[in-house]
C-alpha cells in the first residue's frame, strides 16, 4: 500500500481533518483582512491565536469564527436620521 502525502503549501491541515490550525495568510483570507492588520490584533492580543515560537503563530478557524461572532453587532431598527 502507498500513502500519498499532499503537499499543497496553501492548507495548513496536511490531510488532517482534526486540525483546523491556519496561517496568518489563511486567517486573514478568512476574516477579510488586510495581514498588517492581523499582525497588529495578534501584538496586541485582541484576537485568539496559539503561538508556537517566537515568531510562529497559528490560527484556530473555530476560534477565530467564534471571535468574529463575537463582535458582530445587531442592526438598531426603527432609527431614521
Amino acid at each position: 500500500m502507498v500513502h500519498i502525502v499532499d503537499m499543497d503549501t496553501t492548507t495548513d491541515n496536511h490531510s488532517n481533518p482534526d486540525n483546523d490550525n491556519i496561517s496568518y495568510a489563511a486567517a486573514a483570507g478568512l476574516l477579510g483582512l488586510p495581514r498588517g492588520t492581523l499582525y497588529w490584533l495578534v501584538a496586541e492580543k485582541r484576537i485568539p491565536h496559539i503561538r508556537l515560537g517566537r515568531r510562529l503563530v497559528r490560527f484556530s478557524k473555530r476560534d477565530l469564527n467564534q471571535w468574529l461572532a463575537d463582535h458582530a453587532v445587531a442592526a438598531q431598527e426603527g432609527r431614521n436620521k
